[in-house]
């Protein structure tokens, strides 16, 4: 109903539909916001971002909202201390931010424009922190009913890789003119799944963290943080070497390090065997603190970050660092080495560009799951899925969910054997039935469950 006593009077020369309601972003604090009724208003997927915003470490600096609403979340970042610049399409939405940003009295934190993604130029040089409760909708068929253009740009996702994907490619475009440290917040539908995808990002090259989630009924929602692997350190690039692993202890101690070769002549794998590279190659090693020791044992780093470069590649990985096909091929291996020499753990990556051969064995290569991938691609995914799991940004604080490493290291593993892939433990016929957090397999083997960290025990039968 149209309330002639309400703020709302203001939006407009008309008197305009609206409602108020209260939203708490704290224990102690809380606001009225007017919601004009084409505006969304706070609900549970506000409160999770809200939460999430409440999780960030470091400095304030600027921010940007894309799709305010209400305006809460601006309002949240500028009580913070935050100077806030906020554009949304429904020109109620841009009115009802400002004016619930003025009775808050923080007009002089925030600036508020009409407008969607793509009809501004961002300052994204100066920005900090980008945030944006997606909206995650399915998009309507051409024969269901549609809600109103403007209800149905803030609430309903796009056809295709949906506004996430607008939103990368507008920041591929500029990506010479963005804040090296800028750090991206969203909020994702993940089940049902919306078109935009949180791994569109890894596949660009972004790093990805899951921040928060909830489960609404038979909804799921994900806030997920975004930034360039390496912030303002940049990768070093070779033309030959004889290995990277070497190369990289003589990488700077701080930052995110990691150099690429082009070229590879002695490069080793597991117990110093021989790893012969071609022109093409993707070669390269990452330097991550040997403090990661104390949280994930070795065996498990090498299978996560396996199984991550397995699942953005579309291959298999066999346990515990073996990149292959669907016949058991090897395309590509993860190494893990360390020294008292060093302060920093190495990981060394090499992936095969083309099929071959070795040692009269058949080799695949990555060119066999994405033809059209060139080697620096390549790369940049893989720095996204080892910064994602390792690198720290200095606003989110850093953690590493055991529990969620061991699930996803076992997701990896488990593709392989739903394709039928018999092992054999101590020449016995065995079974694989889980991963512990130290990275060893555990077996059934003759009704009894044994655990393994030694591969040459295993055979594999593809």
């Amino acid at each position: 109903m149209k309330n002639r006593d309400s703020p709302a009077v203001s939006f407009s020369k008309a008197d305009v539909e609206s409602k108020i309601i209260n939203f708490k972003i704290s224990e102690t604090i809380s606001y009225d916001l007017v919601i004009p009724k084409s505006v969304y208003p706070p609900r549970e997927d506000t409160r999770l971002l809200s939460n999430s915003l409440k999780m960030l470490d470091g400095k304030v600096g600027n921010a940007i909202e894309i799709g305010p609403g209400s305006g809460i979340l601006t309002i949240q970042l500028a009580n913070l201390g935050w100077k806030v610049k906020a554009y949304d399409v429904n020109p109620l939405a841009a009115t009802a931010t400002k004016h619930n940003v003025a009775i808050a009295g923080l007009s002089k934190q925030v600036d508020v424009e009409e407008g969607a993604l793509g009809d501004f130029e961002f300052d994204l040089n100066s920005t900090d922190l980008l945030i944006w409760n997606l909206p995650y909708l399915s998009p309507p068929s051409s024969d269901e009913q549609h809600l109103e253009w403007i209800e149905e740009a803030s609430m309903s996702d796009l056809p295709g890789s949906g506004w996430s994907g607008e939103l990368i490619n507008y920041l591929e475009k500029h990506i010479t003119n963005i804040n090296p440290n800028l750090l991206i917040l969203l909020l994702f539908r993940t089940e049902p799944q919306s078109p935009s995808l949180p791994a569109d990002w890894a596949n660009s090259g972004w790093s990805i963290r899951q921040v928060n989630s909830v489960r609404i009924q038979d909804e799921k929602l994900d806030v997920y943080a975004f930034w360039k692997p390496g912030l303002d350190t940049n990768p070093h690039l070779i033309n030959s070497c004889e290995s990277t692993m070497d190369e990289a202890k003589k990488l700077p101690k701080l930052g995110w390090q990691r150099i690429r070769a082009k070229h590879q002549t002695g490069g080793r794998g597991r117990r110093k065997s021989i790893w012969k590279s071609n022109d093409g190659d993707m070669i390269a090693t990452w330097n991550i603190s040997s403090e990661t020791f104390q949280i994930m044992a070795p065996g498990m780093i090498q299978t996560i970050v396996g199984s991550k470069i397995a699942e953005i590649m579309g291959c298999l990985i066999k346990w515990p660092n073996d990149l292959i096909n669907k016949k058991g091929h090897k395309l590509g291996g993860i190494l893990i080495e360390t020294d008292s020499s060093s302060a920093n753990i190495r990981i060394g990556v090499g992936i095969n560009k083309s099929l071959g051969e070795h040692n009269g064995k058949k080799t695949s290569g990555w060119q066999e799951f994405q033809p059209n991938l060139e080697s620096q691609r390549l790369f940049r995914q893989i720095d996204s899925v080892i910064s994602s799991i390792f690198e720290t940004h200095p606003l989110l604080p850093y953690t590493i969910n055991l529990e969620s490493v061991q699930l996803e290291s076992w997701k990896g593993i488990s593709k392989s054997m739903s394709r039928g892939v018999c092992t054999y433990t101590n020449n016995k016929n065995s079974r694989i039935v889980s991963i512990n957090q130290s990275g060893e397999l555990e077996f059934e083997m003759s009704g009894e469950r044994i655990l393994l960290s030694d591969i040459d025990s295993i055979k594999w039968k593809y």
